[in-house]
């Protein structure tokens, strides 16, 4: 309890509130995310019966968050992302999680509208649904090694990216590493390639898409059934 009052005390340090904008924020989220797992860990560990999560059937639940740079330099937009999901094992080695996003885009974007470059503000708040396919490709130890790939679709509260629509298709392909804590909890860290759009063809005039680069902390848990 001592350690975790320190950790808080010290998120409260590096991530004051009288400078609070919404990375600050987000960051905090992240550290607090941490805290939590480190939390988890600690309570979990001292659970003397497990059952053997990794076999077919066996469920999941799941917690993400995720943060997209883009990779153009006409957008200064950042995505940030809460993801809740339940699933199961389909095979030994591979896991199928139905997730709800829950999406912020913060920043501005940059188009070019008769042969003058406009800047949009880009700020918004979306909500979606996806399917995460992972399957662990190498296990060394309590490190597993794992290539995933997430697709779905995102509904905004205005047009994303500006000019586009409001309702987006979104693929992440990625990759990462999973650490085994015990048999009922993994943490994750991963990072993914992300990709927006309506789905109407590439350099369709209402389809302007967004690509970034993420990466992403998070929390799988897994029932111990008795």
């Amino acid at each position: 309890m001592a350690k975790i009052i320190m950790l808080i005390k010290l998120s409260n340090h590096l991530f004051p509130y009288q400078n609070s904008n919404f990375k600050t924020n987000f960051y905090r989220i992240c550290f607090l995310f941490l805290l939590h797992c480190f939390a988890a860990t600690n309570c979990c560990s001292q659970t003397k019966s497990f059952s053997d999560h990794n076999h077919k059937g066996a469920e999941i639940f799941s917690s993400q968050l995720e943060y997209v740079s883009t990779l153009d330099n006409d957008k200064d937009v950042s995505v940030y992302t809460i993801k809740i999901g339940y699933g199961a094992y389909i095979l030994k080695k591979l896991t199928l999680i139905g997730l709800i996003d829950l999406v912020t885009f913060k920043g501005d974007y940059m188009i070019q509208l008769n042969s003058k470059q406009n800047i949009f503000n880009a700020d918004t708040f979306g909500i979606g649904t996806a399917m995460q396919l992972r399957w662990y490709v190498l296990t060394l130890g309590r490190i597993s090694i794992f290539l995933d790939a997430t697709a779905g679709f995102l509904y905004s509260l205005k047009s994303f990216p500006p000019t586009g629509t409001k309702l987006n298709f979104t693929a992440r392909p990625g990759a990462g590493i999973a650490i085994t804590v015990n048999k009922s909890l993994q943490l994750l860290i991963g990072a993914n390639r992300f990709h927006l759009s309506n789905g109407q063809g590439y350099k369709h005039p209402i389809n302007p898409s967004y690509d970034g680069l993420g990466i992403y902390l998070g929390m799988i848990f897994h029932p111990i059934k008795k």
